[in-house]
């Protein structure tokens, strides 16, 4: 619980200057999201066991989002003496992406600056999404996927 306040609140204060009021922004996305449900491509759901995540969109075009597991065995080692079992326990289901996002329509299209997986860096993500009362989901055309978030208060 610790570490998951910690990443966002390391989220909000990094993108603090340019994230504004969503009454203030005609943008929908603009503010802090926290994502309460996941299925993959084949509609199985992820989430739970897998954490939750938090995005903020920024009004200047900006995200990040982050997630670790709650209840990480603490190891009082630098990490560059960690076992591979510890590195593997310390960092199984921790995610973190930063990028830039636009809207087209009813599309959210994402390219990743920055990966918790370098392999991913500068990848760009195309999701169809739909607006909800007090969140958004999001989808992927022909495929099961669905990510569901909704706004943190």
């Amino acid at each position: 619980m610790r570490t998951r306040n910690f990443l966002l609140s390391l989220c909000i204060f990094a993108l603090l200057g340019s994230v504004t009021a969503v009454a203030q922004d005609k943008n929908p996305f603009v503010g802090v999201w926290e994502r309460t449900s996941l299925k993959n491509d084949k509609g199985e759901v992820t989430q739970p066991p897998l954490p939750p995540q938090f995005v903020i969109f920024s009004a200047n075009g900006y995200f990040s989002q982050v997630g670790a597991p709650a209840g990480r065995k603490k190891i009082d080692k630098p990490v560059k003496d960690l076992s591979r079992e510890e590195l593997l326990d310390r960092f199984t289901g921790v995610a973190a992406r930063h990028g830039t996002y636009t809207v087209s329509g009813n599309k959210l299209i994402r390219k990743d600056l920055v990966q918790a997986d370098p392999n991913q860096e500068s990848r760009e993500t195309v999701q169809e999404f739909k607006l909800e009362k007090d969140g958004f989901v999001l989808t992927y055309p022909g495929k099961k996927f669905e990510a569901r978030f909704r706004r943190v208060k």
